[in-house]
């Protein structure tokens, strides 16, 4: 939005006005009230007409320059002669500058130095009343609304206060139903409510901020506990990570716990396949290699396993045989390779970036049904080391095997935890 000073329409009046009130206080002044004014209805507008579109909606209203009146009555005493007084707009987010006139003021207070808001009420550092009242004017002031959260949050069910973060979500959700939730659709959902970031489109980064990377194409927030893995001029493309927190690789992951849910009602628990090569043996007269689990759903799990290779008419030594590198099976990349295992969105935990409410059923909800998903969040939390052993396995056949089973995440849809061995 372009504006023009007060002095420059002063000079478009013609040559009537600058003759016969050349340099007149009163019709400067006249004009400076009228441009706050139409800049207003500019605003107002501006931000109407950005309503209609969800990515585009304004995230906070603006008010160009509003009255701040203050009087005794009113203040409250605060700490190191701090004095606050109460705002005239409720939800005030921010004010950019306190002047004590609308134009050509003669005193100014700066946010970031002279005064701080919090809780509906503007506090002073040091106290500007002069005399028994005063008025201020404050330039720039950004209210909250909640316009995302009446416009578009409200549809999906989804309600928190406004923020970059906040409409990032509600976009992403909706970029998700409409495309059909792809991989990358549930990367930028998972990634905007963990305070990480992912690129939308091919693009170039502009500048990186402790809290914001932005691009020439889009702005990116992030949470001061994440790091930016991008720098000035790397260009990216759609889906790629723009901070280190953020992996969808294999490194690093310890394993996958298949629930009991997922295997059927006729085994007693989960099994465990970890990633790490391990050596394969021989059990019954079939080659194996060692799943973690109860000893019966084991061998449940392999017969069941040798069953439907035979049945589909191929061989299931054959199978297994194929991933042995070197005499040993990586368990997790088989079961990759062979199970359809779901795409795998690796997560250092640090917090949440909204508040709104969005948990694992949602995202189910926005997942065709065929489609699994594991997300992996990386606490931080140490656990120990379990020792744990496949049945069957003897020191002669398979070398002791160590495992933090409790660091091996769930696979589902719950985003489930994954601590750090120690």
């Amino acid at each position: 939005m372009q504006t023009i000073s007060s002095e420059t329409l002063y000079s478009m009046l013609g040559s009537f006005w600058s003759r016969f009130y050349k340099d007149d206080p009163f019709v400067k002044g006249i004009l400076a009230a009228q441009l706050v004014l139409q800049t207003q209805v500019e605003i107002n507008l501006t931000e109407l007409l950005l309503s209609a579109s969800r990515e585009q909606i304004p995230i906070f209203h603006t008010e160009e320059c509003y009255p701040l009146e203050l009087s005794p009555s009113v203040r409250e005493p605060g700490t190191d002669g701090a004095v606050s007084y109460p705002l005239p707009l409720s939800n005030v987010v921010s004010v950019s500058q306190i002047q004590d006139a609308p134009v050509d003021p003669s005193q100014t207070w700066s946010g970031l130095t002279d005064y701080r808001i919090s809780d509906g009420r503007i506090t002073f550092v040091v106290d500007p009343l002069v005399g028994e009242q005063r008025t201020l004017w404050m330039l720039h002031t950004l209210t909250d609304e909640r316009w995302i959260e009446k416009h578009y949050g409200c549809l999906l069910g989804l309600y928190d206060k406004s923020s970059l973060a906040y409409r990032d979500l509600i976009n992403s959700i909706f970029d998700a139903r409409i495309n059909g939730c792809s991989y990358a659709d549930v990367l930028s959902i998972i990634a905007v409510l963990t305070g990480n970031a992912v690129a939308r489109d091919h693009e170039t980064v502009e500048a990186v901020y402790p809290f914001l990377i932005k691009t020439d194409k889009n702005q990116y927030p992030i949470t001061a506990s994440n790091t930016p893995c991008v720098s000035v001029g790397t260009v990216v493309a759609p889906g790629d990570p723009l901070t280190k927190e953020l992996n969808q690789s294999d490194r690093g992951v310890p394993g996958v716990l298949i629930p009991r849910h997922l295997l059927g009602s006729d085994y007693f628990g989960g099994l465990t396949f970890v990633n790490q090569p391990l050596p394969v043996f021989y059990q019954n007269g079939q080659i194996r290699f060692p799943i973690y689990g109860h000893p019966s759903d084991v061998d449940r799990y392999w017969q069941s396993f040798w069953t439907n290779c035979q049945q589909s008419g191929i061989d299931p030594a054959q199978v297994v045989s194929y991933a042995v590198v070197g005499g040993r099976v990586n368990p997790y990349l088989f079961l990759k390779e062979h199970a359809n295992l779901p795409y795998i969105i690796q997560l250092d935990f640090t917090g949440y970036s909204t508040s709104a409410t969005f948990d694992s059923v949602r995202l189910r909800d926005l997942l065709p049904p065929w489609v699994s998903l594991e997300v992996q969040m990386n606490t931080g939390v140490s656990v120990d080391i379990v020792p744990v052993s496949a049945p069957g396995d003897s020191a002669d056949t398979i070398p002791s095997a160590s495992v933090s089973v409790s660091s091996v995440p769930t696979m589902g849809m719950s985003m489930s935890c994954c601590t750090t061995a120690v």
